[in-house]
């Protein structure tokens, strides 16, 4: 399996540095603040997004939902990081990967930008199936771009999304087992935030 992964990344990999708009594209879709922000900016339109008083309060729970599947991914993804510590490929393969990216110091897999995008677009998805459907779109897009520049294997993605994916179906559990606690944090928030 680990032989199928390098030789997929190659092949994904094989035309960064020979199409100029290509690479440039792949790089900022990659970067670590792009994805970041199309996921802040979501979460903080759908808070105060909703026709009337009940899809707000869904989508508020959705928002909250995913600020808190996006930090159980990160531990998940920390956590999987200490114990299997894969190399990055450009490390791993040498001058066989064209890299169009930094050199990250953290392991390559799972890939915690990935898990991350994930969870936090699939915690979306559970308030708003549009967009949730379009930001889950945006991170595949993300996560092959991530291959194609050289700075993960696709197992790395893979497996972040995976985590990802799970990170928001624990913390969606814990928000059902937590309801009258989340619901009241809510109202708190809603207080606050004028929403």
């Amino acid at each position: 399996m680990a032989d199928f992964d390098r030789q997929l990344m190659l092949l994904i990999n094989a035309a960064a540095g020979n199409i100029p708009v290509l690479d440039h594209a792949a790089r900022l879709i990659a970067s670590d603040y792009l994805m970041l922000a199309m996921l802040s900016s979501a979460a903080f339109g759908l808070w105060f997004a909703g026709r009337d008083a009940a899809e707000r309060v869904r989508f508020q729970r959705a928002t909250l939902i995913a600020a808190a599947s996006i930090g159980l991914s990160n531990a998940a993804v920390w956590i999987a990081s200490l114990a299997l510590e894969r190399v990055r490929p450009y490390e791993e393969l040498g001058g066989m990967v064209n890299l169009l990216f930094y050199r990250s110091t953290d392991p390559s897999f799972p890939s915690n930008p990935i898990a991350v995008a994930f969870a936090g677009a699939t915690a979306v998805w559970i308030g708003s199936t549009k967009l949730g459907i379009v930001l889950t779109c945006v991170a595949a897009v993300y996560a092959l771009s991530r291959v194609y520049v050289g700075a993960n294997y696709p197992g790395d993605v893979i497996g972040g999304a995976l985590m990802g994916l799970l990170a928001t179906g624990f913390a969606y559990s814990l928000f059902l087992v937590g309801r009258p606690i989340a619901e009241g944090a809510l109202r708190v928030m809603r207080g606050i935030a004028g929403a």
